[in-house]
């Protein structure tokens, strides 16, 4: 491993763990506080204190794309905001966090990925990726399904010999329909119980 690609994975490592904690300091102010009572506390809390909150809502989702650190921000925007305006915010910041990390994988390659993903999921998909019709086959149900690896099969595609448009046009179509289904029912659910 060179000295660049240690770099690479304690940088991840680093923002992971930064998130992380992110999540839980929030949380625990937010029990303290009585921010996470509700729903409405919760939104209100946002729209009161955070007059950036879609700026940051709307960039936490593309870089959650490449490297996960907040969890469930799409959730957070449909709540926030409704379903209309946080289903466009996430759509939007998820098209666009998808193609960089298709291209940071294009461009930096299989180490980069690695970094990123563990070696078993690595290998569980390596056969996948060989035979590119039958990923191409595939990385495309798989994007029209609203639970699934897509963050982690957009890092992958960039590894493929999957051209850049039909990448494009696949997130493109099929992200509107996924999404409205993860967020809009997963918000109801968080709503309905917490």
């Amino acid at each position: 491993m060179t000295f660049k690609d240690n770099v690479i994975k304690y940088l991840i490592r680093f923002a992971w763990l930064i998130g992380i904690g992110t999540i839980v300091g929030f949380a625990i102010y937010g029990y303290s506080t009585g921010i996470f009572y509700s729903s409405e506390s919760f939104a209100t809390f946002v729209r009161n204190y955070s007059t950036f909150a879609p700026v940051i809502l709307f960039v936490i989702n593309i870089v959650n794309i490449t490297i996960p650190i907040l969890p469930g921000a799409h959730v957070a925007s449909v709540i926030i905001y409704g379903m209309w305006v946080g289903f466009l915010l996430n759509y939007v910041s998820i098209v666009i966090g998808s193609i960089i990390a298709f291209q940071l994988s294009r461009h930096y390659g299989r180490n980069f990925v690695r970094h990123i993903i563990s070696e078993k999921t690595y290998e569980k998909y390596m056969l996948k990726m060989e035979d590119g019709g039958k990923f191409e086959k595939f990385f495309t149900i798989m994007m029209f399904m609203p639970i699934g690896p897509d963050d982690l099969l957009c890092l992958l595609a960039g590894l493929t010999h999957m051209r850049f448009k039909k990448f494009v046009i696949v997130i493109l179509l099929s992200k509107p329909l996924s999404i409205f289904i993860f967020t809009t029912g997963l918000a109801a659910v968080i709503q309905r119980f917490f």
